[in-house]
């Protein structure tokens, strides 16, 4: 749980609501992570590699976001709509 949890917390309030792209998602820090703090943010999870992939998929209907968008694709292949841009303060 530190691992995978433990650094993403403390940016979770930071994120503005709107969707967020975690470009190699992996084991699914940080985005499967903010996307599970966060029923506010939209997710898509690019992970090109086929175990991550199916791990990403898996894990975010077992923890209850079936509609997070968890493509198997690398971010250069990549043509869905952008993330939310984040307004300067």
């Amino acid at each position: 749980m530190r691992l995978l949890v433990g650094d993403v917390l403390p940016a979770a309030p930071l994120a503005d609501p709107g969707s967020l792209i975690d470009v190699g998602s992996g084991n699914g820090s940080p985005g499967l992570v903010l996307a599970l703090l966060r029923a506010d943010l939209s997710a898509t999870l690019l992970e090109p590699r086929l175990r991550r992939w199916a791990f990403l998929r898996e894990a975010s209907r077992a923890a209850g976001r079936p509609e997070l968008d968890v493509r198997r694709e690398r971010h250069d292949r990549y043509a869905g709509p952008p993330a939310a841009r984040r307004a300067r303060r």
